[in-house]
């Protein structure tokens, strides 16, 4: 297995800012150059109804799944390739549903603003 990279799903906040570009060194796309960034959703895999339907890279459903960035693995989601490995496991006899951490974000704040609440 080669180390993956993901897309970085960008997600607008009011108390947000663009910081995060700078910071991640990231570009964030002419349809963002505007807009509060408050998270960037570095990896994610949430199950449906999680995420508000309308949120940047969100299924209808409300899931959301990281997009892997490099290798043969380019444009699947982080979700369809796990459980293409753990059907690969289960072929091999080996256990598997291996559970996957539903998320890695690095939130960003205005100074001097406070951030309460879930995700």
């Amino acid at each position: 297995m080669y180390p993956l990279k993901f897309v970085p799903v960008f997600q607008k906040r009011l108390w947000g800012g663009q910081r995060l570009r700078t910071v991640l060194g990231r570009p964030l796309g002419t349809d963002l150059e505007r807009t509060p960034i408050g998270e960037s959703w570095e990896l994610a895999d949430l199950p449906p109804g999680t995420v508000k339907a309308d949120s940047i890279g969100a299924a209808p459903d409300g899931s959301l799944s990281s997009v892997i960035a490099n290798g043969p693995r380019a444009s699947q989601t982080l979700h369809d390739a796990w459980a293409e490995i753990n059907q690969q496991s289960k072929i091999e006899n080996r256990k598997s549903k291996i559970p996957f951490p539903p998320a890695h974000q690095i939130p960003r704040c205005r100074p001097g603003s406070l951030r309460a609440g879930p995700p």
